[in-house]
């Protein structure tokens, strides 16, 4: 039982770890995509904005973005045991999914797909994506009118609908306030017209969820009320301010993980120094802390400085397997002909 919670542990932070990189990867929307209406699961979503984080500002036209299906695999949070399947399956949709963009200054509204490609290297373990190009003009070279998020903010969110609330209200933020239609707000969301019509269900499955989720997680903080008339609901008024506890919050949360990847680094490096690959270092220490590790290194230094050690890698070994401390040899009451014998 123990084994078990200890390496959801390790891979939940290994999981956070790995995510830190995309602290300063950004999202640059022109207002006019973040505005479109279509739908997609959060998964989805979660993959597009990935590739979107992966136009640079002086990119002059979409370039073909590959990745690892096991990186994407952790980036959209998909099941690891079937991830081949449950990526194609993501893939494949997403090539399938239109928005509609409405451009007012050329009263147009164009439907056009996400994705125009995804290929996949079964042997290299890789996908290659290629956006749409008719979405160069709200992607590309953007010179006004756009919003601008990072990357790892919008990771944080669990609900599909949180995080679409989010980027709407977020380029609202220096305003302050933003008022709503219902069914602009569902269109919005992707919310199709047999779900969630009854309002209580609409205000629990969507806005008290994303209200608690953007407070939490994000840099904004909002409140929202209901716009009737007649005694109906016909609209939705969302107040904005910034987050002031967001900054301190993210800055210790990242520094806490820097410290525990940089001390699982740190130990990784010095077990590779008793003859190990880093591959079988991997497998050896999943279910076990840092603490743990470190103990069971130190217990079998301890011996090597007293010189009573022939095979210091079959020491090791067996140090990590059982948990050593670095008392074990007095407990055990070993004598230094014993412990050479036994690792030789």
């Amino acid at each position: 039982m123990e084994k078990k919670q200890l390496s959801k542990k390790t891979k939940k932070i290994n999981r956070i770890e790995e995510n830190l990189k995309f602290n300063n990867e950004l999202v640059i929307q022109h207002n006019n995509l973040v505005e479109s209406r279509y739908r997609l699961s959060l998964q989805e979503k979660r993959l597009m904005l990935f590739l979107m984080s992966q136009i640079k500002p002086n990119d002059d036209s979409f370039k073909s973005i590959e990745i690892s299906i096991p990186e994407l695999a952790n980036i959209m949070e998909l099941d690891i045991k079937n991830m081949y399947r449950n990526m194609e399956k993501v893939t494949k949709s997403m090539v399938g999914r239109v928005l509609s963009i409405r451009n007012l200054d050329e009263d147009s509204l164009l439907h056009v797909p996400w994705i125009a490609s995804a290929k996949y290297f079964y042997k290299q373990g890789i996908i290659n994506f290629q956006i749409s190009e008719k979405l160069a003009p709200y992607l590309l070279k953007i010179k006004n009118q756009f919003t601008v998020i990072r990357l790892s903010d919008l990771m944080r969110f669990k609900s599909i609908y949180s995080l679409r609330i989010y980027e709407l209200l977020k380029q609202y933020e220096s305003i302050g306030c933003r008022k709503m239609d219902l069914d602009q707000l569902r269109l919005s969301c992707g919310i199709p017209e047999n779900r969630l019509n009854i309002m209580a269900n609409f205000r629990m499955k969507v806005l008290d969820i994303a209200k608690r989720e953007i407070n939490e997680k994000s840099d904004i903080l909002i409140e929202w009320e209901f716009i009737k008339r007649s005694r109906k609901c016909v609209g939705i008024e969302f107040h904005i301010k910034t987050n002031p506890n967001y900054n301190k919050e993210e800055k210790d949360k990242i520094k806490y993980l820097k410290r525990e990847f940089e001390t699982r680094s740190r130990l990784i490096e010095t077990i590779e120094d008793f003859g190990f690959s880093k591959k079988v270092i991997l497998k050896m220490i999943a279910d076990l802390s840092d603490i743990e590790i470190e103990d069971a290194v130190r217990s079998v230094k301890n011996q090597v400085e007293r010189g009573t050690v022939l095979n210091t890698k079959a020491m090791l070994r067996t140090a990590l397997k059982e948990k050593w401390k670095p008392d074990v040899f007095d407990a055990k009451k070993l004598n230094k002909k014993k412990i050479s014998t036994i690792f030789m």
